[in-house]
């Protein structure tokens, strides 16, 4: 199964610079609308894509206010033999 990975950003850090944007190889930020509490404007996730997790922006960002998490992953359920039995699913 792929690994999934997350981009965070902690708002307060950033500075709109938008370095982990120009540097991600996978296109996956672009600059957002919104204003961080100090006025920025931060970078968002663009819409579907995907996060590789080879963490460029986590290396280039001068104020360390973003970092990528690995997703937690999700295991479909296995119905047992006892739960076929019932009839639960």
């Amino acid at each position: 199964m792929p690994r999934k990975f997350e981009v965070r950003l902690i708002p307060s850090s950033c500075k709109g610079c938008g370095i982990c944007v120009h540097f991600c190889p996978a296109g996956v930020l672009e600059m957002s609308g919104q204003f961080t509490p100090k006025g920025y404007h931060p970078p968002k996730k663009k819409q579907g894509a995907t996060c590789t997790g080879c963490r460029t922006c986590e290396l280039m960002c001068p104020d360390f206010a973003i970092f990528v998490e690995e997703a937690p992953l999700t295991v479909p359920h296995v119905t047992t033999a006892n739960e076929r039995r019932r009839g639960q699913k």
